[in-house]
C-alpha cells in the first residue's frame, strides 16, 4: 500500500487513467470485470502507437467519457470563487475545446491511417488534463453529476454490458441536461459531439428498446441508492424525472440520427441540429497533403528539416517576383480587392503561350481550378474517368458533384489511354489527365494524345493536368496547339513548380473560349489576390530563373539514376520534379527512417504502392544526402 502505482492506460481507460479502477473488455468490447488499486496512480505512461493502431471505438469512448467528465463538473467549478477552481476552469475548457475539435479529426484519422502524431498526443493529452483536474478540484467543488451513476447503474442490465464506458455515459449526460432543463443550445451541442463520437442516444442503439421498463427499474432503483441528491437540482430526483428525460434523450437522438423535418415534429424543443449536407461527402475520403514542417518539427523535435514531399521548388522563388514584392506598397493594395479580370498577367501570359486572352482561366491554385472542371461538367449519374493511382483531387471533386469516379489502372506506372477509352461509356462525361502523372512522373507524349483525343466522343471534357509540363521532354504535349483543333481540351498550368509561388496559390486553365466562357461561370468573382498577380507577372519575364530551375532538375535526375542504379534499387524514369523509388522495404518505414535523418519524403503507400517513396528532386546536396540514406538502407 505504500508502493507509488504507475498506469499504462489502455484506449478504453484512458478517460480513467487517474482512477484506481480499470474496467476489462473483450476484445468485442464486452463488459467483463472491475479492477480496483489501492490509491490512485502516481505516474501515467501512455503510448501514442499502440492507441493509433486500436480499434478507433475505444479512442471515441475514452474522448465521451472525458468530456462527461468535464460537463458534470463544469456547472459546479462555476458556484466556486476560490483562485484554484477558476484556473481549473479555464485550462479545463481550453482542453474540452481541443477534444471537440481536433478529437473528432484525430478519430477520424485513425480510422483512414493518415493520422499525425502531434494532434493524437494533443488529444491523450487534454484527456489526460481533464481527468486529472477534475479529479484534483474534489473537495473545493462538488463534481458529482447524474452520468456516471448512470453508467455504475446501467452495469446491472446485461443488454447495456455490449456497451463501452464512454458509450454509456454519453447518454448519461444528455439525460442530466435535460434533468436540469439546460438551454437548447447546450444540450445540441452535446449531442452534436456525441453523435460525432457514434455514440450511442436512443434506447434502440443501448439494447434496450424492447424491455425499457425492465432495464429502467434496475437502473432507477440504483440510481436513487447511490445518488440520491444532485447539486444540480434544488431538490431530489424521483425516478419520474429519470424515466421522461431518458425518455427525452432517445427522443432528440433520434432526431439528430436522421435529421428529418418528420423526426423533429412534436414538442421536441429546437435544437440546432446540423443541417443535412449532401450524402456525397460521406464517401469522400480527405486529400491528404504533404505534413507541415511545423508538425514534424514538433514531432520529431528537429530544429532543420529538408521538405522533399510536396513537389515544391527546392530552389526558391523567381527572384523577380520577390523582388515585385519587396517593391509593392502594402497599403495601396492589400485593402482593395484585386483586378478581378487580371487583365495584365492575362495579356503578358496570353503573349508568352501564344494564346487569346479569352482563352485562359485564372485560379487560386491548380485546386480551384480542377474544381471548376468538375462543377462545370459533372451532375449526378455522370462519371468521371481517373488514371490510378492519380492526383488525389480528381475523385474529391468527382464525388462530391454527385458524379461517380471510374479508376483505370495504370500500365506500367504509365496513364494507359487504350484502357481509358475502353472505360467510357454514354455516363463519361470527364476524363482526369494528368502529364506528367503525379505520383509516378512518367508521361505520354502529344502523337499518343493526338491519338487518343481522335478516338475519344467531343462530348467528353478532358481535363489535361500539366502541372509539371515545364519538366517533360519535347515530345510531350504543348497544349496550347491543341486547345483550337480539340475544343474539349481543358488544359491545367501552375506557377507553383517551376516560378516557385506555392505559398501564393495561382494557376491557370487554356481552353477553347467558348468553354472559357462556360466554366469561367463558377468562378468567384475575386479568386486571385493582388500579391499572387504581380509575382506572377514578374516571374513571367524570369527567363533566367525559369532555365536554372530546369536545368538543376535534369542535373538531380541524372545524379538520381546513376546513383540508384548503383545501389540496385528500382525507380520510375520521370518527367516532373519528383522521383518514385522502389527501396523493397515497408514505405512507412522508410519515411521515418528519412524523417530521423531530417528529410521529409512522401511514402507510396496511399498510392498503393507499398515498398516505393516519393521523392521531391532538390538541390545537389540534398539530393547527395537522400542518396547517402538510400545507400544506407540499401545495405
Amino acid at each position: 500500500n505504500t508502493l507509488p502505482v504507475i498506469t499504462f492506460p489502455t484506449v478504453a481507460s484512458t478517460c480513467a487513467c487517474w482512477a484506481a479502477v480499470s474496467i476489462m473488455y473483450t476484445n468485442e468490447g464486452i463488459m467483463t470485470d472491475a479492477l480496483f488499486n489501492a490509491q490512485s496512480p502516481a505516474l501515467i505512461v501512455a503510448d501514442t502507437e499502440i492507441i493509433s493502431h486500436a480499434p478507433p471505438r475505444y479512442m471515441r469512448s475514452g474522448i465521451a467519457d472525458t468530456l462527461a467528465k468535464w460537463y458534470e463538473s463544469y456547472p459546479n467549478l462555476l458556484t466556486g470563487n476560490d483562485f484554484y477552481l477558476r484556473l481549473v476552469t479555464q485550462y479545463g475548457a481550453f482542453a474540452r475545446d481541443i477534444l471537440e475539435s481536433t478529437g473528432l479529426k484525430v478519430i477520424h484519422d485513425i480510422e483512414n491511417n493518415t493520422f499525425d502524431y502531434e494532434q493524437l498526443r494533443e488529444v491523450i493529452d487534454c484527456i489526460f488534463v481533464i481527468a486529472g483536474l477534475c479529479g484534483a478540484v474534489r473537495g473545493l467543488a462538488d463534481t458529482q453529476g447524474l452520468a456516471h451513476p448512470f453508467y455504475n447503474a446501467s452495469t446491472a442490465v446485461p443488454a447495456m454490458r455490449g456497451k463501452l464506458h464512454g458509450e454509456r455515459v454519453a447518454f448519461g449526460l444528455v439525460m442530466q441536461a435535460v434533468i436540469e432543463g439546460r438551454e437548447d443550445y447546450e444540450t445540441a451541442r452535446r449531442i452534436r459531439v456525441f453523435k460525432a463520437l457514434k455514440c450511442p442516444l436512443t434506447l434502440s442503439e443501448l439494447g434496450i428498446e424492447q424491455n425499457f421498463d425492465g432495464a429502467f427499474a434496475l437502473i432507477a432503483d440504483r440510481m436513487q441508492k447511490s445518488t440520491p441528491r444532485y447539486p444540480g437540482l434544488e431538490h431530489p430526483w424521483t425516478q419520474d424525472e429519470l424515466k421522461q428525460a431518458i425518455l427525452k434523450t432517445d427522443e432528440l437522438g433520434r432526431i439528430f440520427l436522421d435529421g428529418s423535418p418528420q423526426a423533429a415534429a412534436g414538442n421536441t424543443p429546437p435544437l440546432s441540429a446540423v443541417p443535412p449536407l449532401k450524402a456525397a461527402l460521406d464517401a469522400i475520403k480527405p486529400f491528404k497533403a504533404a505534413r507541415s514542417l511545423e508538425s514534424v518539427r514538433r514531432e520529431f523535435g528537429l530544429t532543420e528539416i529538408i521538405k522533399l514531399a510536396g513537389n515544391e521548388n527546392m530552389h526558391g522563388a523567381s527572384p523577380a517576383a520577390l523582388a515585385a514584392l519587396s517593391r509593392i506598397a502594402a497599403e495601396k493594395i492589400v485593402p482593395f480587392y484585386p483586378d478581378t479580370g487580371l487583365a495584365r498577367l492575362t495579356d503578358a501570359l496570353a503573349g508568352k503561350l501564344g494564346v487569346r486572352q479569352n482563352e485562359i482561366l485564372f485560379g487560386n491554385g491548380l485546386f480551384e481550378v480542377l474544381s471548376f472542371a468538375a462543377l462545370s461538367a459533372l451532375e449526378a449519374g455522370a462519371e468521371a474517368i481517373i488514371p490510378d493511382p492519380s492526383f488525389g483531387w480528381y475523385a474529391i471533386s468527382t464525388i462530391a458533384v454527385n458524379a461517380a469516379p471510374v479508376f483505370v489502372p495504370l500500365r506500367e506506372h504509365r496513364v494507359d489511354l487504350d484502357a481509358v477509352l475502353r472505360a467510357v461509356t454514354p455516363k463519361t462525361r470527364l476524363v482526369w489527365l494528368c502529364n506528367p502523372n503525379n505520383p509516378t512522373g512518367a508521361y505520354f507524349t502529344g502523337a499518343e494524345l493526338e491519338a487518343f483525343l481522335r478516338r475519344l466522343p467531343s462530348s467528353v471534357l478532358v481535363t489535361l493536368d500539366e502541372a509539371y509540363i515545364d519538366f517533360a521532354p519535347d515530345d510531350a504535349p504543348r497544349s496550347p496547339g491543341l486547345i483550337r483543333r480539340f475544343p474539349n481540351v481543358l488544359s491545367l498550368r501552375t506557377f507553383s513548380k517551376t516560378y516557385g509561388l506555392a505559398g501564393l496559390r495561382i494557376g491557370y486553365a487554356l481552353g477553347n473560349a467558348a468553354l472559357i466562357e462556360k466554366i469561367s461561370r463558377v468562378r468567384a468573382p475575386v479568386n486571385v489576390n493582388a500579391l499572387a498577380q504581380e509575382a506572377a507577372l514578374a516571374a513571367l519575364g524570369d527567363d533566367e530563373f525559369y532555365n536554372y530551375v530546369l536545368a538543376e532538375n535534369t542535373r538531380g535526375k541524372e545524379l538520381y539514376y546513376a546513383e540508384l542504379s548503383c545501389i540496385g534499387f528500382n525507380y520510375i524514369p520521370t518527367a516532373g520534379n519528383f522521383i518514385m523509388i522502389d527501396t523493397r522495404l515497408p514505405a512507412g518505414d522508410v519515411e521515418h527512417e528519412f524523417i530521423k535523418h531530417g528529410i521529409m519524403i512522401r511514402s507510396g503507400v496511399e498510392f498503393g504502392m507499398d515498398t516505393w517513396i516519393r521523392v521531391t528532386i532538390g538541390t545537389e546536396a540534398q539530393n547527395k544526402k537522400v542518396l547517402q540514406i538510400l545507400k544506407g538502407i540499401g545495405r
